[in-house]
């Protein structure tokens, strides 16, 4: 494993890199390639964060952070000083091996680099809601401690692998900003492994940033070791960049909100299910970290037990497992490998939250606000704001009013707690869309998909404005999916 390809196809900035690793002091290692010795493939059921990347700069490895956010190195997303990618960068999440069909694949719409280090944060196009991301380390390794290393790198004997790998690596020396890892078995990072995770235990302690390639195909390299960019002493600045998600309720059968009880921001205080309310004690941020906080409180698992039964209660956020939820696209929200859930689904106020076994049950399914529907960089609109049964939707100048609000989940989109729907549930070519009455119904169910689409799965058909009008109150329709401009949206979180 090395570098990147980007940083391996520059033969001055290589050197320049070999200068920088020869005189740093260098800490941790990670889980390799196999090019790496002892190193093993990652199939698509294992490490389901990592992500394959490719744009102008070559290939490079990255981990999921959060729905939104892939960490990698700051070379490998080339960007202007907004932040804008350089040109098309692919990023492929979940699909350890290339050549199935597992995942997702995203574009990369925004880079946030970290000025101190070769570190930066790239947005992806649409939410990833469907994979696990990875946890961030907020200590810092110990010299000799063991770590891995995973990535898409060349092996020692496979130019371009068709799959991930993960190798054992030991931390040396701790810098600032790096620390230093080597093989047991000798064997470096190689081309193509730049920005890829390595784990301490089950958190991400560093990114690979540069190596010696001792070992990799084609590379002659005597000297050995690499160094990794930290992650533990800047966790709090990748949440704050990752953590941009409006607060609001969150809502579950017969419309009653997950509250903490008695406003009480103690350690330990149970939260319940109880009748929506305007008071603080319901109004919950959905962190695109997985955390679910008041107040700057979390809601976890109480003691990480993952019987079923375990009373939700809320914390310091720490971003432990037991505080990480997940959002799938059924509206459940998981922990832990479980689900959120209403105690024996009971409707009153009251109703204890736990963890149980996922079921699809009402019980388990979600509702929150995200943020606007967003097409060329204008937003769905309710007109005047009326959530009146078939009012028809338009698009308008984004204003951050509630006309503009919806709710993604369990298939829907939603608002003013009514739902947008094909007109007369039909699934025509020019069929209008409206606000009805939440029903499930077919006209009612959406998919947003990673090429920016909205589909109908019922009618096979996408949201789309009608004639590509891009105006004020343009018409918004169903329409054949055809991947044109008229059709890409954008949900902003």
């Amino acid at each position: 494993m090395d570098l990147g390809e980007h940083m391996v196809k520059s033969p001055s900035y290589r050197r320049a890199s070999i200068g920088v690793l020869a005189s740093a002091a260098l800490v941790l290692a990670g889980t390799a390639a196999s090019a790496v010795g002892g190193g093993t493939t990652v199939g698509n059921d294992a490490h389901r964060y990592v992500a394959k990347i490719q744009g102008p700069a070559g290939a490079c490895t990255g981990s999921l952070v959060a729905p939104l956010w892939v960490i990698t190195a700051k070379n490998c997303v080339p960007h202007d000083a907004n932040g804008v990618p350089a040109g098309a960068t692919t990023l492929t999440v979940g699909r350890g091996d290339l050549t199935s069909t597992a995942g997702r694949v995203q574009q990369a719409t925004k880079v946030v680099p970290r000025a101190d280090r070769d570190l930066a944060l790239v947005k992806l196009s649409i939410p990833v809601l469907d994979l696990p991301f990875l946890a961030l380390a907020t200590t810092a390794p110990a010299t000799d401690a063991p770590v891995q290393v995973i990535g898409y790198g060349r092996t020692t004997d496979t130019w371009v692998p068709d799959k991930a790998s993960i190798a054992p690596f030991t931390v040396g020396a701790l810098g600032s900003a790096t620390f230093a890892v080597t093989s047991p078995s000798g064997k470096d990072t190689c081309k193509g492994d730049a920005g890829g995770p390595t784990l301490l235990g089950d958190k991400l302690a560093g990114i690979t940033s540069t190596s010696w390639q001792h070992g990799c195909l084609t590379v002659t390299e005597t000297r050995q070791g690499g160094t990794q960019a930290r992650v533990d002493d800047i966790a709090a600045w990748i949440r704050q960049t990752i953590d941009v998600v409006p607060a609001g309720t969150i809502t579950g059968p017969a419309g009653k909100c997950i509250e903490n009880i008695n406003a009480r921001l103690v350690n330990g205080n149970p939260v319940q299910y109880h009748s929506c309310n305007t008071t603080g004690t319901q109004n919950w941020v959905v962190a695109a970290s997985g955390m679910i906080e008041l107040q700057n409180k979390c809601i976890e698992v109480v003691g990480g037990n993952t019987a079923n039964g375990t009373r939700i209660q809320v914390a310091p956020c720490t971003g432990e497992p037991k505080q990480n939820w997940t959002a799938h696209p059924d509206g459940s929200y998981r922990a832990l490998g479980k689900c959120l859930d209403v105690a024996n689904g009971i409707n009153a106020n009251g109703t204890p939250m736990q963890l149980h076994d996922c079921n699809g049950s009402p019980a388990q399914r979600w509702t929150i606000s995200v943020g606007s529907l967003q097409a060329f960089g204008r937003c769905l609109d309710l007109p005047g704001g009326y959530a009146t049964e078939a009012n028809l939707l338009q698009l308008h100048d984004c204003n951050g009013t509630a006309a503009q609000q919806w709710r993604p989940g369990d298939g829907r989109i939603t608002t003013a707690a009514r739902c947008m729907g094909a007109a007369g549930d039909q699934v025509a070519n020019g069929t209008l869309i409206e606000i009805f009455d939440c029903g499930g119904t077919p006209g009612q169910r959406w998919l947003p998909r990673d090429d920016g689409t909205i589909l109908n799965p019922p009618s096979g058909r996408c949201l789309d404005l009608r004639f590509a009008d891009t105006s004020e109150f343009a018409v918004i329709q169903l329409h054949d999916c055809n991947a044109s401009v008229a059709q890409k949206w954008t949900i902003a979180v």
